[in-house]
């Protein structure tokens, strides 16, 4: 009983210094490695989000100066379209008044006609410029 007590004690004794020694080189060298690995790792992942950022910035940017100049080509071309709308509108208060005087003197059927004509044209071309106005308001 004496020597199953040593030899127990002789095994338990090798059995600490196994778990010891591989205590020791696992942490050593095991975990020192997936330290390494990990440091690696997370310095990538910051670079990238890094790069990201910047591009997301740069993109922004660009959206944002193209959005600019596209608003600005819109108030250039919004200012044609009232001035050609002014233009219209002046044009047909001739026109009509033109009319009023043709008619007290009695003028001739086919002028009459031919201001009708230009008056009709007039305000097709305008309901057509109100129409893109309003259509430009919604979106």
């Amino acid at each position: 009983m004496a020597q199953k007590m040593a030899d127990t004690l002789d095994i338990s004794t090798e059995v600490n210094k196994l778990e010891a020694k591989t205590e020791k080189m696992f942490s050593e060298s095991h975990v020192g490695v997936l330290i390494e690995h990990l440091d690696g790792n997370i310095k990538l992942l910051a670079e990238s989000q890094m790069a990201f950022r910047e591009e997301t910035h740069r993109d922004f940017k660009n959206v944002w100066s193209e959005l600019k100049s596209s608003r600005s080509d819109m108030n250039i071309n919004l200012k044609i379209i009232f001035d050609r709308l002014s233009a219209i509108e002046n044009e047909m208060a001739q026109i009509k008044a033109e009319l009023k005087n043709i008619t007290n003197i009695k003028a001739d059927k086919k002028s009459l006609d031919a201001i009708e004509k230009k008056v009709s044209r007039l305000e097709l071309e305008l309901g057509g410029y109100r129409q893109m106005i309003a259509e430009a308001k919604k979106s």
